[in-house]
């Protein structure tokens, strides 16, 4: 194995099959998997060892990720696209989908598996347990063995620094933000507003907040335009009709399962970015990340 004490460049420049690595596969959404993505990074960093993403595009985030982004050339070159059944056998969970092989197979690849949802892991995110998670993940990458994160959480620190030049918008992506970004005029407000699948954003953040916030906002500032990403089309037609030419908004139909819907997510997620601050939805990390991205001051509307 190789001596593991060397720069952090030395380290990442070597590429050796038989190298231990730590594999990072994000999962869920977009915002989710930039999250992780970065977990996975910081956390490789912190080890001083080589990694891998591996990324699935599916019917949860249906796009390569430089279709998304403009990631630096030394993660781009340690981007790995399964196919569907490498992922189904090597990453996968043990399911009926996969008859349950995964179980057998995944250990002969790896050291061990870290997945949201198995109790050690989870308990370790919860309570913090950063250095508990970085000594289990070193102890094996030390001894020999690949290591596997599959997750959609922000399970190690990151800095914000590497989180935003990770995720630089591709070109197409900031060809289509720039162009609504210059019809938002010198004040705006975004907002977001998560409907579709996600109950707990649909019980807790009603329009009656995002309502208040905006008719607040315009009693302060009467010129103030303001940019809607939500995933409802009907929630568009509601807020364009009250707040007329006051509201921007895609005109695209939000869509997991096309490279097309995820470039306009991205798309507003970077608009977001841009406002002058950030109206979101309880229960969803869509307005966290583009808050991040562009040091935005984010308020979350919800009600008990």
């Amino acid at each position: 194995m190789k001596d593991m004490t060397g720069s952090r460049t030395d380290i990442l420049n070597y590429r050796n099959d038989d190298t231990p690595r730590m594999i990072i596969n994000p999962v869920g959404g977009l915002a989710n998997r930039m999250r992780a993505m970065a977990s996975g990074i910081a956390l490789a960093d912190a080890i001083g060892c080589d990694f891998r993403i591996v990324w699935r595009c599916n019917s949860e985030l249906n796009a390569s990720v430089e279709e998304i982004f403009n990631v630096p050339d030394y993660i781009k070159s340690k981007i790995i696209y399964p196919l569907k059944l490498e992922y189904s056998l090597k990453y996968s969970a043990p399911r009926k989908r996969n008859l349950y092989v995964s179980g057998l197979i995944a250990p002969i690849f790896f050291g061990h598996i870290f997945r949201d949802w198995t109790p050690e892991f989870r308990a370790m995110v919860v309570n913090n347990k950063n250095e508990s998670l970085k000594e289990t993940a070193e102890k094996y990458i030390l001894s020999g063995r690949n290591v596997l994160f599959q997750s959609g959480l922000s399970f190690y620190p990151f800095p914000i620094e590497l989180y935003r030049n990770i995720f630089r918008a591709s070109n197409a992506v900031e060809t289509k933000s720039n162009a609504i970004l210059n019809s938002l005029g010198d004040h705006s407000i975004g907002f977001h507003i998560r409907r579709s699948d996600n109950s707990e954003s649909i019980k807790h953040s009603p329009d009656s907040l995002f309502i208040s916030e905006m008719d607040a906002a315009i009693h302060d500032n009467p010129k103030v335009k303001f940019y809607l990403a939500t995933d409802d089309e009907t929630t568009k037609v509601d807020f364009a009709r009250k707040y007329g030419d006051r509201i921007i908004s895609s005109k695209s139909v939000a869509s997991r399962a096309t490279k097309e819907g995820i470039i306009d997510a991205a798309t507003e997620m970077y608009i977001l970015s841009k406002t002058d601050r950030i109206v979101g939805s309880f229960y969803s990390s869509f307005s966290e990340a583009a808050a991040m991205l562009g040091d935005r001051n984010l308020k979350q509307v919800y009600r008990n």
